[in-house]
């Protein structure tokens, strides 16, 4: 069953929102991200899933222009700290997260 979560993340000194939909998978966890907000969601098309692999966080392709990398790092990092302070992934497996160095 795929669950939902809501996030609150800052870019450019604003804050937004998006949904997070946690997609189990047998070896790691997707999270497909959807932004409130339609101009930051078209800027995200194409770049929107993250993995978790062993408790660290990434997106399955990085954006290759600077604003759209800045603007997957916020989501990143706001996504990192809630399944932080849930103690728990949103499946419900404990661990810890980390933010992946690339």
């Amino acid at each position: 069953m795929n669950t939902i979560v809501s996030i609150e993340f800052e870019h450019g000194n604003k804050t937004y929102y998006a949904l997070v939909r946690e997609k189990p998978r047998p070896d790691s966890h997707q999270y497909e991200i959807t932004v409130m907000n339609s101009r930051l969601q078209h800027q995200l098309y194409g770049y929107c899933m993250i993995i978790e692999d062993n408790g660290i966080l990434q997106y399955q392709e990085e954006a290759g222009d600077l604003q759209t990398v800045s603007l997957q790092r916020s989501i990143l990092e706001a996504l990192c700290k809630r399944l932080v302070s849930d103690g728990y992934l949103i499946g419900k497996h404990k661990k810890q997260f980390y933010l992946s160095e690339q």
